[in-house]
């Protein structure tokens, strides 16, 4: 049988170069990596090292495109716009997109790629990047500060998301005209006029039904415009019947009567419709807020009446810090 020399070599070359099996006593086989074994800094005959670089290498899952062995990872959050730097000074896969292992001086690791789209990862701040690297690395070393992504949050800064715009006039949504207390106050006793968007809600008996609040008319918290509304909790206005008369009075101080220290009477108002939240629930209490609307404009320039500001935007008030007792 004649030998072809030439294909023998190059078959074996071949072999040496790349991936080649060889059967064992057990009859198991195993994977030796040849001459790129040094390069990926990992065994040539495929015997586990103490690492077990070799089995994390070879070794694949069958379900799904992640690797068996694949190291943890710690994820920090850089500002937008710089570049993730592998620590040991090479291009960095996270930001390239690819995985690979490569053996520097003296040091072996693998810095991973960012998690697939199927792994549940906390993002950034909208101002911050995620920069990924191998958890067995101590980033302190080589002088970076690892912010995990649920730190960053934690720390960052909270920005109300809109500017208010008062509308200039001669009296501005939650303010009050008066002074100072009037005297012969007791502790804790309001003056009149001290809370002026305040007011009440009484029945035809003028039997108290609920306190309510003067709004502006709309949420550009313009005074010079007239209003007809007043807010209140949804759920006060169940005693209601159905021919119940619902009246608003405003800048009230003394409900039993015009007594001193007031200097100018209250004035009423008829509910001519009731707005209530479409998802209000009685027994939860949730959603509990109504908009009444009134016969006719109320009047601003009555010294102990205005208008409560409404928010310019949905997250004014989304800010929630610890007090001590709870969040707030």
């Amino acid at each position: 049988m004649k030998v072809d020399l030439l294909a023998l070599s190059t078959s074996l070359a071949m072999c040496q170069l790349l991936v080649c099996t060889t059967a064992q006593d057990t009859g198991s086989i195993k994977t030796r990596l040849g001459l790129l074994a040094s390069d990926l800094g990992l065994d040539p005959t495929a015997e586990s090292s103490s690492s077990g670089q070799s089995s994390d290498f070879t070794d694949a899952s069958s379900t799904g495109n992640e690797l068996s062995g694949r190291s943890p990872q710690q994820c920090c959050c850089e500002p937008l716009g710089t570049q993730c730097e592998e620590p040991f000074g090479g291009s960095d896969l996270v930001g390239s997109g690819l995985i690979g292992a490569r053996k520097k001086p003296r040091v072996n690791t693998r810095i991973v790629n960012r998690p697939s789209t199927l792994e549940k990862v906390q993002s950034c701040p909208a101002s911050q990047q995620t920069c990924c690297y191998d958890a067995s690395i101590d980033l302190s070393v080589f002088g970076k500060t690892c912010l995990n992504p649920q730190q960053a949050l934690q720390n960052l800064p909270w920005t109300q998301g809109c500017q208010e715009s008062q509308p200039q006039g001669s009296k501005q949504c939650g303010t009050r005209n008066y002074n100072r207390p009037v005297s012969g106050l007791t502790h804790g006793q309001a003056s009149p006029g001290d809370f002026p968007w305040t007011c009440l809600l009484l029945n035809q008996n003028n039997d108290f039904v609920g306190s309510c609040a003067i709004i502006p008319n709309d949420f550009s918290n313009n005074n010079n415009a007239p209003t007809r509304k007043v807010i209140t909790a949804a759920h006060k206005l169940k005693v209601l019947g159905e021919t119940d008369l619902l009246k608003v009075r405003a800048g009230e101080y003394d409900a039993s009567g015009f007594n001193d220290p007031e200097a100018q009477n209250h004035e009423e108002y008829t509910v001519t419709r009731i707005l209530k939240h479409p998802q209000m629930s009685n027994s939860r209490l949730s959603n509990d807020i109504a908009i009444l609307y009134v016969d006719r404009d109320i009047n601003l320039n009555h010294p102990y009446v205005n208008t409560a500001c409404l928010p310019s935007c949905e997250n004014q008030f989304d800010y929630q810090f610890s007090n001590g007792t709870g969040v707030r």
